[in-house]
């Protein structure tokens, strides 16, 4: 039997619900019928014997069938490439990156930003707190210095203890990349299996 995939997925949740039902009715029947001899209905016994086994069997080939379909999709999820930009995903990695995004590089990323801005306030604190404590010493000598001998060497300390900060990398416009990365998959991915699988047939043979 032949159908796109969307439809064979349409079927596949109805399968499902097909299944439930089954397990449903399987639960409260008894596999069994039993009874004293003296009160056993053979007609009724054979009767539940036969309905029981018909639905036992249904249970059985309705599993079946959904097995086939599911491996089907599976085995096509698996090969199909879908691209989105750059970029080439099987359906298998792409539903898996919706269900766990990876987002460990922006997460690392982010973190750096807010470590390399926190430092750069420590450094920046220290290089003021260095010209400060220069500041009392020069202007609490007993020594005569010219007001503008002062500032040079002020000048002298704040630029010797000014921030030096050096990036493995942009980190800001990496974030963004990474960010816009996401986003873009999130958005369009759905879109794309979705245009794939209405554009592909199976042929999957069920009972």
């Amino acid at each position: 039997m032949e159908k796109t995939v969307m439809e064979w997925l349409g079927e596949l949740k109805l399968y499902n619900k097909k299944i439930n039902k089954k397990k449903n009715e399987l639960m409260n029947t008894d596999l069994f019928f039993a009874d004293t001899a003296i009160r056993y209905d053979k007609a009724k016994a054979q009767e539940h014997l036969k309905d029981t086994l018909a639905l036992y069997q249904s249970y059985k080939t309705l599993v079946k069938n959904r097995d086939a379909i599911r491996q089907a999709i599976l085995k096509f999820n698996a090969s199909t490439i879908i691209e989105l930009g750059d970029r080439k995903y099987t359906i298998a990695e792409s539903l898996e990156n919706l269900k766990n995004p990876d987002t460990y590089l922006i997460q690392l990323l982010e973190d750096n930003i807010d470590n390399l801005v926190r430092r750069e306030k420590e450094l920046k604190k220290i290089q003021e707190d260095e010209v400060k404590d220069l500041e009392k010493i020069l202007y609490g000598s007993n020594k005569a210095i010219g007001n503008t001998s002062i500032s040079e060497k002020l000048s002298e300390r704040r630029e010797a203890y000014s921030p030096i900060i050096e990036e493995v990398l942009d980190i800001k416009r990496e974030l963004d990349i990474e960010r816009d990365r996401v986003e873009e998959f999130n958005e369009k991915i759905n879109t794309l299996i979705n245009i794939v699988n209405v554009k592909n047939t199976l042929n999957i043979d069920l009972d």
